[in-house]
């Protein structure tokens, strides 16, 4: 395994992350746009499916889901109230904490998750094909412990 020694090939490494960053956005858009939504609806009913499934999260609300994904309260809001409006999302009183809603993706979203799976880990294998993913994990751990440990931010 080769070092980064110069200047340059940090520069190329790091455009290389960047260039992930936007291209994984219009990825997410158009998977987005497919379905009728866009980028961050989609995230809020990604968030909350994955709170509910990953992280077991019984009531799941959206100040919760508005921390994971970095939107300030009012953005939110309308977000969840334009699910609401497609179907996609269901506010319900939240047993623990009156004063906040609890969010359930709806089974219409639910189907179109399944969609959506399928469409991600295809994009996924096409991607990592031929690729030694112990290799890949292992360096990519390096760079993330760098990442924290510098407190680095590549959006720039």
């Amino acid at each position: 395994m080769s070092e980064l020694r110069s200047v340059e090939d940090l520069k190329r490494v790091a455009s290389l992350l960047v260039e992930k960053d936007k291209r994984a956005l219009r990825l997410k858009q158009r998977i987005s746009e497919k379905h009728g939504l866009t980028v961050p609806q989609m995230e809020v009913l990604a968030m909350v499916r994955y709170l509910r499934e990953e992280e077991k999260v019984e009531y799941v609300t959206q100040a919760m889901v508005a921390q994971r994904i970095f939107v300030d309260p009012v953005t939110m809001s309308t977000i969840t109230k334009n699910l609401e409006r497609k179907y996609l999302l269901y506010k319900l009183p939240n047993p623990e904490d009156t004063r906040a809603k609890r969010l359930l993706i709806s089974e219409r979203a639910a189907e179109m998750f399944v969609e959506v799976d399928k469409e991600v880990e295809k994009l996924l294998r096409e991607t990592f094909e031929g690729v030694n993913l112990e290799v890949l994990e292992e360096q990519a751990s390096i760079i993330l412990e760098n990442i924290k440990k510098h407190d680095i931010d590549f959006r720039f």
